[in-house]
């Protein structure tokens, strides 16, 4: 758009134009002009709205995680699997993490034990919505991206995974490198034995005697992990309920107890079931 304006203005000075002609061209040169600011403004405004669903989608996404998606897939503990492609070496090596300074760690775990690779690339996805990757000296997108697509098409969480290349000699090109760094880490899942977290409530119950039957009773309907009795004048029961169910448990153990039953959230934390 804005070529029309350097190659339309010097057309008044190589042409010998009559004034009808020059006022013409001259609103012509107007309306291109004026043109192209809207068509500017159009994209201004289109990108701005493309921006705003991106954050919305990245906020919407973060919220859903932790107060929906309270139930999530990660790997139950470190695999490593290695590929070969036209003589380079692809380590991948997977592990569970549940922060960014455990990811930091392990990567620089990693990084110590294949000191010699050429790259070690890497990517990891959170629970809490944060994730990151690197190339690591690959060309752009041929890495990093690849593995995290890996770890979201099959909904990890709190995972990471580093692939060490050892170079071979053959360069490989970028789809060469994209299908071998997704191929090495496919495989590395594929291979890895999965636990469930779920996020709960860990809660303490206080009822008497007589309604430690009825109590007990519910607490079994609704799934609640029991993890600790207390016996004094009365009980006390600790444990997990899942974060979805919390409020509907509260209410039942009203109701099973016309009211006379303590029910208190102490804290909110991420358990493995499986």
């Amino acid at each position: 758009m804005y070529v029309v304006r350097v190659f339309v203005f010097p057309v008044f000075f190589l042409l010998k134009p009559n004034r009808e002609y020059l006022l013409t061209l001259l609103l012509g040169f107007c309306f291109l002009v004026i043109r192209s600011e809207i068509c500017f403004l159009f994209l201004s405004k289109r990108v701005l709205f493309l921006l705003s669903l991106k954050v919305l989608k990245d906020i919407f996404s973060r919220t859903i995680r932790f107060f929906v998606g309270v139930e999530y897939r990660t790997v139950k503990g470190e695999v490593v699997f290695e590929l070969v492609e036209k003589r380079s070496r692809f380590i991948a090596s997977l592990d569970c993490v549940s922060s960014q300074a455990m990811a930091q760690a392990y990567l620089s775990k990693i990084k110590k034990k294949h000191y010699s690779a050429k790259h070690n690339v890497y990517a990891y996805v959170l629970a809490s919505g944060q994730e990151k990757f690197s190339d690591d000296g690959e060309p752009s997108g041929t890495g990093g991206q690849p593995v995290l697509d890996v770890l979201k098409k099959n909904s990890l969480l709190d995972v990471v995974c580093v692939v060490s290349r050892y170079f071979g000699g053959i360069l490989l090109g970028r789809g060469g490198l994209l299908r071998a760094y997704s191929a090495v880490a496919s495989k590395a899942v594929e291979d890895a034995d999965f636990v469930k977290m779920v996020a709960c409530d860990y809660c303490k119950i206080t009822c008497d005697y007589s309604l430690l039957g009825s109590v007990l009773s519910v607490l079994k309907k609704y799934g609640f992990f029991l993890d600790n009795k207390v016996f004094t004048q009365s009980v006390e029961l600790y444990g997990f309920s899942a974060l979805l169910k919390t409020g509907l448990l509260s209410v039942a153990l009203e109701d099973v107890s016309c009211g006379k039953i303590g029910f208190e959230i102490l804290s909110r934390r991420i358990r493995k079931v499986g």
